[in-house]
């Protein structure tokens, strides 16, 4: 483990010091190491697009929007090899929210979530990505290689 000194203006500091009270932080150290993973991920992704990952997308929709239901049905039929999961809940009665699990290589989950979160109808779309380092990264399995409950 490294020690290291950084210096900050006050302004950012007091921001920075709401961000860590915000998330739970009890410590600069940690926040700091967060920040750190997450710009080291995103940065790796973009430089690496064929390195596997793992991401969770989620999103709105109205799905009384018929041609909008449907196209969701197709993306996800035309990408089945890399959604983990799915599931969904009734958000009010017009929205639906839904959540998918992915994995797979970084530009085809990327590709993938995008054409979802970009759909007009689609709103508060979220994709969060993270690339597999290391030992995860020489043992990943993907999504449609998963072994899947009742041989499904």
């Amino acid at each position: 483990m490294r020690r290291f000194t950084i210096t900050i203006d006050d302004d950012l500091d007091d921001r920075f010091g709401v961000h860590m009270s915000s998330r739970g932080y009890a410590n600069r150290s940690e926040a700091v190491r967060d920040l750190i993973r997450q710009e080291m991920n995103r940065e790796h992704a973009q430089q690496h697009p064929a390195d596997p990952c793992v991401a969770v997308m989620s999103y709105l929709y109205v799905p009384q929007q018929r041609s909008l239901a449907l196209r969701l049905i197709e993306l996800q039929r035309d990408n089945a090899g890399l959604i983990d999961s799915c599931t969904a809940t009734q958000v009010n009665d017009e929205l639906r929210m839904e959540v998918q699990l992915l994995r797979g290589r970084v530009s085809e989950v990327r590709a993938y979530a995008w054409s979802v979160v970009s759909l007009p109808g689609v709103t508060h779309g979220e994709v969060q990505l993270r690339v597999a380092h290391g030992a995860l990264r020489d043992e990943f399995i993907p999504a449609a290689d998963m072994p899947r409950p009742n041989g499904g």
